[in-house]
């Protein structure tokens, strides 16, 4: 299963170009999650995308099992501090 957020981000991103030659890339700058408001609406998404998934029985029927990579915080950690 995918996890997927459609958040309305406050900030915004730019894409310039590096030099004048039309073959170069474009230098592309996403910025995402540059503002408080933008990380506190991913925080709370994904806290409510992970009650959905794990305190409800139609979500805890998707879930085959519950994985955390060596090393990494498990899920009763607070996520913001992440993010």
């Amino acid at each position: 299963m995918t996890l997927y957020m459609g958040c309305l981000l406050t900030s915004q991103g730019s894409a310039t170009r590096a030099s004048s030659d039309p073959a170069d890339s474009l230098v592309i700058d996403p910025k995402n999650y540059a503002t408080e408001a933008d990380k506190h609406v991913m925080c709370e998404g994904f806290k409510m995308y992970s009650r959905l998934i794990f305190d409800t029985f139609e979500g805890k029927d998707l879930v085959i099992e519950k994985y955390t990579p060596p090393g990494q915080a498990g899920l009763g950690v607070d996520v913001c501090v992440f993010i």
